[in-house]
């Protein structure tokens, strides 16, 4: 089956990174049309939700009923939009989304139908597929309420970090520079939570009451890159150990207690150790001093 020239090239600029996008397929693509699911508007769609995107495009393919412009775009919540044309070939690109956007690289790759129907990858012929991963920008969410939380909404604002607060009080004003504010009981509220894979989780609930319930809503998230909880380590063990017996994933993106050890009990520095925290977690580095030893660079030492 023959390429079309400009979905070809399309092919070869995404493998330089070049630069190519959603908008550039679908300028390619224009000619076959689209329904109002079409794959390229829902990715559009979830992208102004705040959500991670894979779009997968077929460049080439031996397999009569698979052809070029084929396209899957797969939401980092599970959700799946378009088609590829076999659904084996579909499951294959769903079940590594997750890694392939963490990876955040555009990528070529080739996979040839086995025996047995899966499709495997391959060095050649077989299908070709355009891996593109649209990520969205990071944010804070913060579940909770009270001095803490409120210092952290500000720092982020300051910082020019995109923040949204789940808050129980419906009483309250909104703060300034929240991009959404969502109120309700705590239990309505752990399941109107939808975070995206750049989305910066930090659970600070008046007296406790909602923390379970958050948690359990948001630690089987495979997507979520951080939840902190603002806890001492006494009432942390208890909670882990009533969330481990229910069945709720304990891993290392819980972050407990949360923030970096600064020793203070002012509201606004423990809110500056928590947003360190999330940026050294966001930029996948561990936090530690900028600063040279000039000490140890002075052969004379200090007189």
């Amino acid at each position: 089956m023959t390429v079309p020239a400009k979905l070809a090239d399309l092919a070869v600029w995404a493998s330089e990174d070049r630069g190519c996008g959603a908008q550039a397929i679908a300028d390619t693509l224009r000619c076959t049309g689209g329904g109002e699911e079409d794959a390229l508007r829902v990715l559009l769609r979830w992208k102004d939700e705040g959500r991670g995107v894979l779009l997968a495009t077929v460049t080439d393919s031996d397999v009569p009923e698979i052809g070029p412009g084929a396209r899957l775009a797969c939401c980092d919540d599970g959700r799946l939009s378009g088609s590829l044309g076999d659904a084996a070939l579909e499951q294959a690109v769903a079940a590594r989304h997750l890694a392939l956007l963490r990876d955040g690289d555009v990528r070529i790759e080739r996979r040839q139908r086995t025996e047995d129907g899966e499709w495997a990858i391959s060095d050649r012929g077989g299908t070709v597929l355009l891996l593109e991963p649209f990520l969205p920008v990071w944010e804070v969410v913060v579940v909770g309420s009270g001095k803490v939380p409120e210092a952290l909404v500000g720092i982020c604002r300051a910082a020019g970090i995109p923040v949204r607060v789940y808050d129980a009080r419906l009483d309250t004003p909104e703060l300034p520079g929240v991009r959404e504010t969502v109120r309700g009981p705590w239990e309505e509220i752990a399941q109107r939570l939808r975070p995206g894979m750049g989305s910066h989780c930090a659970v600070a609930t008046p007296r406790h009451e909602g923390d379970e319930a958050v948690l359990k809503a948001l630690l089987p998230l495979p997507h979520l890159p951080y939840v902190g909880l603002m806890h001492n380590e006494r009432r942390a063990e208890k909670l882990v150990e009533s969330l481990r017996s229910g069945g709720t994933p304990i891993d290392g993106r819980l972050h407990c207690p949360i923030g970096l050890a600064i020793s203070t009990q002012n509201p606004g520095q423990i809110a500056v150790g928590i947003l360190a925290e999330i940026l050294s977690v966001a930029n996948g580095k561990p936090p530690h001093p900028m600063g040279l030893d000039w000490a140890a660079s002075d052969p004379a030492g200090i007189a």
